[in-house]
């Protein structure tokens, strides 16, 4: 069976899809092929794959779901427009098996000696583990193309290219296959397309250059290691991201004027990029991020007219960036992560632009209010930045933006109304501005985020901001804001933050257990609401609790003073409690300390006693007063009575209290007079409230004493020392003694025998 293989793969790319579909009158299957077939769908499954249509029935296997044939007369392919006649007995033979999608499980076994004109085998994504080859002795020519991609494959790649030597599409991406590929793959010069992409394989940059005629190169996610290299120069695709490539980019890769895809992201690459774009170059694509790429970028990128997405976020590129005014097909933007020092980018104003990163560089100036006709923008991360004066207004309203973060810049002026007509935003953050007027009100259901804090913003939150059923985080910390209207807490919120503003109370009660805020209570009366019992007689085997509201707050509690069961003792006591106007607040003094000494009082001053009690005698005494401020640092809080006409404080030892809607402060004390809780700063010493000694007083004692005890058990080691040390010197003089002694009467000896 021999023809031409050229003509024949012409032949079956222009007609193979129709020549599938019709049949010749009398035509037979040949009997290796069925049996092929038929363990195809033994060995991997057929029961469950997801098509299986005539598979193992009595029809032609050229009916079976992704099997399609050619027609033979003898030796040629069959014309056509015999096929009506009965008269001619052709041949059917299978030119390709595409089972993509199938549900497909087990090894698969390609015998390419049963299917000589087999062009395409297609098993991607499916569950199988493995593949073997049958090849025979002869090359197989008229296979094309080989896809097993989306399979859990293990494994070493089998040796077999050197018997496919017109391969052109080789796809095994997406598998678990590892070591290295044969040799005999970067021979082949037909390959045009190779996909190896998240595969376990080991293999150098340097091996693909060899493939010079190669179109499409992807191999990202495996393990690519060494320099970059020159490649094919036929290359349209280049896919070599997240590996470990290091070095610098081949001049030629920009000159190049057939490339339209290229993705470096995400290895070790580094130096300056080669100037060297083309006018006419087709470049679409260029993803760079997530190397260390450095100086200027090349200003011939000006040429790429063609471009649509440029990457470049995590590099260490400077300077100026390119004009990219005649780029009008312009969808992504992203220079995020750099040190570009420029102006706004040059993009065009016809605006296809889908997203905008520019954060965390030194752009400066104003932004051009150029996005009034744009239609796809759904991202903008301008943060960090030094952007400065107003906020364009065509960046919000209209446009389809879902994410708007400007914060960390220099604007300044009121922030556009035209906020009100995005319905799509989920995120907006404008802090860290100098925005000013009233804050901007999202009508878009869909917002979650909202950060507007370290402005300038004036006014009140308005009633409108309850429409925002989705806010989950809010935080308008340190502006100038006055006031709430929002009375009911947003459903899904979780984190808020007010504080630092000029609210005047009273603030919703929602506030106070769900934000962090505060308001300025100058001047509100904490007089009960209506009479008060000023004597209310109580029996010491029961405790007595008072309640206290305010007039002002609508009946609002402010307090309560408990009185615990057999804290008094003494026949019918009464107890008397009042509380004293705001006015009185304002002559709080504490020890030694002036009016400015104190922050701020929290809440009413309460004046209770006892009276026409004999032998009063008083402990236990709770006290609970609402706080305006939910976030307290306690250390800095105190629970104050008056002492001989001045404020000093009873107990440090306050705690948290929330009841239904409110937060309270507890304190515990043993003395009946005016109390309040105010904050301090600094705090003044705490008077005791019993005899016993208070356990942040023993702390420093016990410090104290045992430092004293190491300073005189050191001090009696060093005296110990010196005495041992003057023992030895002693015992030294003696013998030095003893010798000159010895020495005398050895001297006095001599002399006298010497006479002799």
């Amino acid at each position: 069976m021999t023809f031409y293989f050229s003509s024949f793969l012409i032949f079956f790319i222009l007609f193979g899809n129709s020549l599938s579909q019709q049949f010749p009158s009398n035509f037979t299957d040949i009997p290796e092929q069925l049996n092929a077939l038929t363990s195809i769908f033994d060995t991997l499954g057929g029961i469950g794959w997801i098509r299986s249509d005539n598979w193992n029935s009595s029809t032609s296997i050229c009916t079976w779901y992704g099997v399609s044939c050619v027609f033979l007369d003898g030796n040629q392919l069959g014309d056509p427009s015999q096929y009506s006649n009965s008269s001619i007995q052709f041949t059917s033979s299978v030119i390709s098996i595409n089972l993509s999608h199938n549900n497909l499980v087990g090894t698969l076994n390609i015998d390419f000696t049963s299917f000589p004109l087999i062009a395409l085998i297609d098993f991607s994504f499916n569950s199988l583990n493995g593949f073997q080859v049958e090849l025979g002795n002869q090359n197989n020519r008229s296979f094309e193309s080989l896809k097993l991609n989306g399979n859990p494959l293990e494994g070493n790649v089998p040796d077999l290219f050197s018997n496919l030597p017109n391969l052109k599409t080789l796809d095994i991406s997406h598998t678990n296959l590892s070591g290295s590929l044969p040799n005999s793959l970067f021979g082949l010069n037909s390959l045009l397309s190779l996909n190896v992409s998240f595969t376990k394989l080991s293999v150098t940059l340097a091996s693909f250059s060899s493939l010079s005629n190669l179109v499409e190169l992807a191999a990202s996610n495996c393990g690519i290691t060494g320099q970059m290299t020159r490649l094919s120069q036929t290359l349209s695709v280049i896919q070599l991201q997240n590996n470990s490539i290091t070095g610098s980019v081949d001049p030629s890769l920009f000159n190049s004027t057939s490339i339209t895809y290229i993705d470096l992201s995400g290895n070790s690459m580094d130096g300056n990029l080669p100037d060297t774009f083309q006018v006419g170059n087709q470049l679409r694509k260029l993803f760079l991020y997530g190397n260390r790429f450095s100086g200027s970028f090349p200003g011939t990128l000006s040429t790429s007219v063609f471009l649509t997405h440029l990457d470049l976020c995590n590099n260490r590129f400077s300077g100026l960036f390119p004009d990219l005014s005649n780029s009008h097909d312009l969808v992504d933007l992203a220079l995020s992560n750099n040190q570009f020092d420029d102006q706004f980018p040059k993009i065009s104003s016809n605006l296809n632009l889908q997203n905008l990163r520019l954060n965390n560089n030194s752009f400066h100036g104003g932004i051009p209010d150029i996005f009034e006709f744009s239609s796809n923008l759904t991202e903008v991360l301008i943060q960090d930045n030094q952007f400065g004066g107003s906020f364009p207004s065509s960046l919000v309203g209209k446009l389809p933006t879902t994410i708007l973060n400007c914060s960390h810049n220099n604007f300044v002026g009121a922030f556009p109304t035209t906020l009100g007509s995005s319905s799509v935003l989920t995120k907006l953050d404008l802090s860290n501005n100098g925005f000013n007027g009233t804050i901007p009100v999202p009508q878009s259901g869909l917002l979650t985020t909202f950060y507007f804090h370290d402005n300038f913003f004036s006014g009140r939150i308005p009633l409108a901001f309850s429409n925002l059923l989705n806010l989950t985080f809010i935080d308008g910390s340190r502006n100038s804001l006055t006031g709430l209207d929002v009375t009911n807490m947003w459903p899904k919120l979780t984190v808020c933050d007010l504080s630092s503003n000029s609210f005047r109370c009273p603030i919703p009660d929602w506030t106070l257990r769900s934000c962090f805020t505060n308001c300025d209570d100058t001047g509100i009366s904490a007089y009960q609401n209506g009479p008060i019992t000023t004597l209310l007689p109580f029996s010491t085997t029961s405790s007595v609790v008072q309640t206290f509201k305010s007039k002002y707050l609508s009946g609002k509690v402010l307090g309560n003073v408990t009185i615990e069961a057999g804290s008094v003792i003494g026949e019918n006591p009464v107890l008397s409690i009042s509380s004293v106007p705001s006015p009185q607040v304002e002559l709080v003094k504490l020890p030694n300390k002036t009016t400015s000494d104190v922050s701020k009082i929290i809440s009413a001053v309460i004046d209770f006693s006892i009276v026409n009690g004999s032998n009063v005698f008083m402990k236990n005494v709770t006290i609970d007063l609402l706080v305006n401020l939910y976030k307290i640092p306690l250390q800095n809080v105190c629970l104050a009575f008056v002492n001989a006409g001045q404020w000093v404080c009873a107990d440090q030892n306050l705690r948290f209290k929330r009841v239904e809607n409110s937060v309270f402060l507890r304190g515990t004390t043993n003395h009946f007079t005016p109390f309040a809780i105010i904050i301090v700063d600094p705090l003044p010493v705490f008077v005791p409230i019993s005899q016993t000694v208070p356990r942040n007083l023993l702390v420093p004692v016990v410090t104290s004493v045992m430092a004293l005890a190491v300073c005189i058990i050191i001090l009696g080691l060093v005296l110990r020392w010196w005495e041992k040390r003057k023992e030895v010197k002693d015992e030294e003089k003696m013998e030095l003694a003893e010798k000159y002694s010895a020495v005398h009467q050895f001297q006095i000896v001599d002399t006298q025998l010497q006479r002799i």
